[in-house]
């Protein structure tokens, strides 16, 4: 029997496992107890209710946090980003910092998995762009008036 899944991308544990290991704290060193995956769980789906996070196709817990094993829906090309970023938070639970490299790498895996586009508002018809800007003098161009006149 072929089960066919709902959601895709790695499994929520996945992203946690980095995480830590970005921290110096990989699993196969130190055993993860099952309260700290709780934690790193919960600021995962912190995380992803934010913006520009919220972009991407997480698969949210229908109650409480859900589980580590659960797919996440995301997809690969987003994985050290989410990853990355899931490590920056929990560096302070931690008492530790990314290095340099480390903030260089999230910060490019961020440009390439989020292609950022600025939220606009539409205006309404008729509205100059720059009108309500208070160091503008006016919103329109005048016409000058000529010294012959």
């Amino acid at each position: 029997m072929t089960v066919l899944s709902l959601y895709g991308g790695r499994l929520k544990r996945d992203f946690i496992e980095t995480a830590f290991e970005e921290l110096g704290s990989a699993g196969y060193e130190f055993e993860r107890t099952p309260e700290e995956v709780s934690s790193a769980l919960r600021r995962l789906n912190m995380l992803m209710t934010e913006w520009p996070w919220s972009q991407l196709a997480y698969n949210f817990p229908l109650q409480g946090n859900g589980s580590a094993e659960e797919e996440s829906g995301i997809e690969d090309a987003a994985f050290s980003a989410v990853a990355y970023e899931l490590a920056r938070r929990l560096a302070g639970m931690w008492g530790v910092q990314l290095s340099g490299e480390q903030r260089k790498a999230a910060a490019e895996a961020k440009a390439q998995a989020l292609p950022v586009s600025v939220p606009t508002a539409l205006m309404a018809p008729g509205t100059v762009r720059g009108s309500g800007r208070t160091w503008r003098r006016t919103a329109y161009i005048t016409e000058s008036v000529s010294e012959e006149e």
